[in-house]
């Protein structure tokens, strides 16, 4: 089975090697043709692993491992923190509005023909 661990491992060993056979070709140790065969080979040996943009992958699943993405949490703890957090989201959604109400209100009372019944109709708008 392929762990987020392995998976990181031979994404930096991709990204240790393609960067080795370029310095390599850079310095005229390895032909550049030779360079290029040897580099597709190992594309080739990583993505039959499912290992593919290895520098990229690299990088983000070491973040992900960071942040707790593979972590594994109870299912029941997953859903309470969800709705917990969309609670959260409903109250910061109404405090909003609640801002915006206020400031149209505001603006609404210093216009003379519009004050009465704008305000009245405000003062019906329910968050």
């Amino acid at each position: 089975m392929m762990t987020p661990r392995i998976r990181q491992t031979l994404y930096a060993l991709g990204t240790i090697a393609t960067s080795a056979l370029t310095l390599l070709s850079l310095w005229s140790i390895v032909s550049p043709a030779a360079a290029s065969s040897i580099s597709a080979a190992l594309a080739a040996l990583l993505s039959l692993a499912g290992v593919g943009a290895a520098g990229t992958a690299a990088v983000v699943t070491s973040k992900q491992r960071h942040d707790g993405t593979f972590d594994r949490t109870d299912p029941v703890t997953q859903v309470t923190q969800g709705v917990q957090a969309v609670q959260d989201q409903l109250a910061a959604a109404k405090a909003q509005a609640e801002a915006v109400r206020v400031a149209v209100s505001d603006v609404v009372d210093d216009i003379p023909v519009l004050g009465p019944l704008a305000a009245d109709a405000l003062a019906k708008v329910k968050f």
